[in-house]
């Protein structure tokens, strides 16, 4: 058996994805007033990424459809939560993914039973599969989703936000994805340790709010290392 016998025998090298997770892009919230709602990615989505889609219903019966796409995604519905007034009516927020099953242009349209739609939209590389869920409903100055105890050491949380009236802020370690100038944002944290997280938020003043989040998965084989041996 050979030894290694100098440092230049050994070489070490980020071949499992140096990729970490990485915000691509996000749109939205923009307010629909007619069904289907329709948000475009502003750029190509590439291939092997996380897709993002996050809906409020505001008032009328509060409910959304799952999301459809050009690129013909399968959506799953993540979670959501539904408040029976206080939203001029009925109101929703409903949280969805896919892993983009090809690169390129893709437009997102949602059905619903509202008189307004805010409709988000975000790409992510790095992670895919969901770890942890958590949505809630009050009112307050504080919006929070509620716990979520991840079970690795480097996930994606991410959280949507809509209230009734009021700027909405991210408290940190979160931090803004997208928000509209009014009241609906979505926000974020990469995490690097296994821990409790709650997604919150500030309103300038009380009032009724609903949030649904989800930590997602550090991608397979992303951010690892490799050794290889090298010359005699």
């Amino acid at each position: 058996m050979r030894r290694i016998t100098s440092l230049a025998a050994l070489l070490l090298l980020s071949v499992y994805g140096a990729e970490a997770i990485t915000i691509v892009q996000s749109n939205g919230p923009a307010y629909q007033g007619s069904s289907p709602g329709t948000a475009a990615f502003t750029s190509n989505v590439t291939k092997g990424n996380l897709l993002i889609v996050a809906g409020g219903a505001y008032s009328g019966a509060g409910t959304v459809s799952a999301p459809t796409d050009t690129l013909t995604n399968a959506w799953t519905l993540v979670i959501q939560t539904n408040t029976a007034a206080g939203c001029g009516g009925a109101c929703g927020a409903y949280l969805y993914y896919a892993i983009a099953n090809a690169s390129g242009a893709d437009t997102v349209s949602m059905a619903f039973s509202a008189t307004d739609l805010a409709l988000s939209l975000a790409e992510i590389s790095g992670a895919n599969a969901v770890d942890q869920k958590a949505a809630a409903n009050g009112t307050s100055t504080t919006a929070a989703s509620g716990n979520m105890n991840t079970n690795a050491a480097n996930e994606l949380m991410f959280a949507f936000i809509i209230t009734n009236d009021g700027t909405v802020t991210p408290v940190s370690p979160f931090t803004l994805v997208a928000a509209n100038s009014v009241n609906t944002l979505s926000e974020s944290d990469i995490v690097s340790t296994t821990g409790t997280y709650n997604a919150t938020a500030t309103l300038a003043s009380s009032n009724e709010w609903l949030c649904v989040a989800a930590s997602f998965f550090l991608a397979s084989g992303a951010g690892q290392v490799g050794a290889f041996l090298v010359g005699p």
